[in-house]
């Protein structure tokens, strides 16, 4: 709209009002950032259209991105995020991975697993207990045919030895609240003390985790698949 002239009269005579449109508000567009899949779900079903809302998927990131309405020409779009987070049972595991910890942190650890999350628990923790009264460890590790880890040690009353599995495997989803259940094998690995009233250290690893991470991503967007029928989603990412 052009400047324009409003002729008024005013006490004095003719006075001449001179109106200006303003420009209309930039509106800069929400950016959501979301913390689920199911979040993902709850917002396209309640701001996006099947003919305009576009889902992009990353599995390397990994991330989800969505433009709700792509129609929008005339300001920024309305735009969704999820990166991909880990569960809080995953996130208690993960923080243990390739960081050595002592033993009263691996028994404090151990006491806070149940049965379903690892099986292995209640057995490394009786086994992890027993080794606190270790005063010194003979020789060098050793494992079996069924790949424990076997260790002998000195105690006040005499010597002792204790098997503790080289592999185990948990049962939690990885990414936050999925319903995915997934098995996870972890790897656990012993220090040799280096002198006589050192302490054995405790170090978790997951090898398998890149392989793990891109099964769970794919059952999430599998899911996101038979949750939003109609919609568009592709592989992909928007550009910075």
């Amino acid at each position: 709209m052009n400047n324009e002239h409003l002729h008024v009269k005013v006490e004095e005579g003719v006075g001449t009002l001179r109106l200006i449109k303003a420009n209309e508000y930039n509106f800069p567009g929400t950016n959501y950032r979301l913390d689920s899949t199911q979040a993902v779900i709850d917002l396209v079903l309640s701001k996006g259209k099947k003919d305009n809302t576009v889902i992009f998927y990353d599995e390397n990131i990994p991330e989800i991105q969505i433009i709700l309405d792509d129609s929008i020409m005339d300001r920024p779009q309305d735009k969704a995020f999820y990166p991909f987070r880990y569960s809080d049972l995953f996130s208690e595991w993960a923080k243990l991975f390739d960081t050595p910890v002592n033993q009263k942190q691996f028994i404090d650890f151990l006491k806070r697993r149940d049965v379903v999350e690892c099986p292995e628990a209640e057995t490394l923790l009786v086994t992890t207990q027993r080794l606190r009264l270790a005063q010194q460890i003979i020789g060098e590790y050793s494992y079996d045919d069924n790949n424990n880890i076997t260790c002998m040690f000195k105690t006040k009353t005499g010597e002792d030895i204790a098997k503790l599995p080289s592999v185990f495997t948990i049962h939690v989803p990885i990414f936050n609240k999925s319903d995915n259940v997934m098995d996870i094998e972890v790897e656990m690995e012993l220090t040799i003390p280096k002198t006589e009233n050192e302490k054995p250290l405790f170090m978790l690893s997951c090898p398998k985790l890149p392989r793990y991470k891109k099964q769970a991503v794919a059952y999430e967007i599998n899911v996101l698949q038979k949750r939003l029928p109609g919609f568009l989603i592709i592989p992909g990412a928007l550009k910075n």
